[in-house]
């Protein structure tokens, strides 16, 4: 996979030190100053606080963190990588080369997924660090439950990014791609499903409602409340609705990326 010229260009060839790539660097100093201050803050308190609750406090704070990040960043770190080769007129020069749709689909998706999983690598220590406090004391985050935070982390990060590739895909400005993504993530997955839920909840009287409505099963917040409550008395119910949010999401990003490699020539061709 790594022979794959669009994935060299995406990975090597964007990094590679040049004039006029302030921006770039000033991103890198700022992130590593971030990350350098969450694990100050998380290390010292840690480290500091004698209650026994405080791994699980720590490791629940840092998986939502990780999982807001993705969810921030994941939409619009793709939505550029075909838009902009359109905006700036090498779109024509790529598909007429001689690599095929798959490797052209594939560079540009596993190139962005690349920078999101090297943001939960960069946080996981000191994720698995504050499990490993709790494992030492109260042992109330088992290790499936920090299993399903990974699979979480992984296939959101999976399918964000696939939709922001896939709306990149459709569009050709950056601007009605990265707004086409938010749309979705934060406009329909994160409010609309809930709105939708209240709705329904208000006109049945039945409070219950949200648990009964797969619509919710993929809302975001939803899936990350399943993951952190996998321990409680409810657990057969929380893994049932997470593996159904899973299972979409995973659907989902595979028919996507088939799709944009099915239709791939056609759509080039006529855009």
């Amino acid at each position: 996979m790594i022979e794959n010229p669009v994935l060299r260009k995406e990975l090597l060839y964007r990094m590679r030190p040049r004039k006029g790539n302030d921006t770039i660097v000033g991103v890198l100093v700022v992130g590593i100053l971030i990350i350098g201050l969450t694990y100050w803050l998380f290390l010292r308190w840690m480290l500091t606080d004698p209650s026994g609750s405080t791994g699980e406090t720590a490791w629940q704070m840092l998986t939502v963190l990780q999982y807001m990040l993705i969810c921030l960043a994941a939409p619009s770190v793709a939505a550029n990588a075909i838009s902009l080769e359109k905006e700036q007129q090498t779109w024509e020069m790529l598909i007429f080369t001689c690599l095929t749709p798959a490797e052209i689909i594939l560079g540009k998706l596993i190139a962005r997924l690349a920078g999101l999983f090297g943001l939960v690598v960069l946080l996981a220590p000191i994720s698995i660090f504050a499990w490993v406090l709790n494992n030492s004391t109260s042992r109330s985050v088992p290790f499936s439950q920090v299993l399903l935070s990974f699979i979480l982390l992984g296939v959101t990060a999976s399918f964000f990014t696939t939709f922001g590739l896939f709306v990149s895909w459709l569009f050709r400005r950056t601007l009605y791609a990265v707004m086409a993504s938010y749309t979705f993530v934060v406009g329909f997955l994160c409010i609309g499903t809930a709105m939708v839920s209240s709705g329904i909840t208000m006109i049945t009287q039945d409070y219950s409602t949200p648990d009964k409505i797969p619509l919710m099963w993929i809302n975001p917040v939803i899936l990350i409340y399943h993951v952190l409550s996998s321990n409680s008395s409810h657990d057969t119910q929380h893994l049932k609705y997470f593996t159904f949010g899973m299972t979409i999401y995973a659907v989902l990003t595979v028919f996507m990326i088939a799709f944009m490699i099915i239709k791939f020539r056609r759509f080039s061709y006529s855009r």
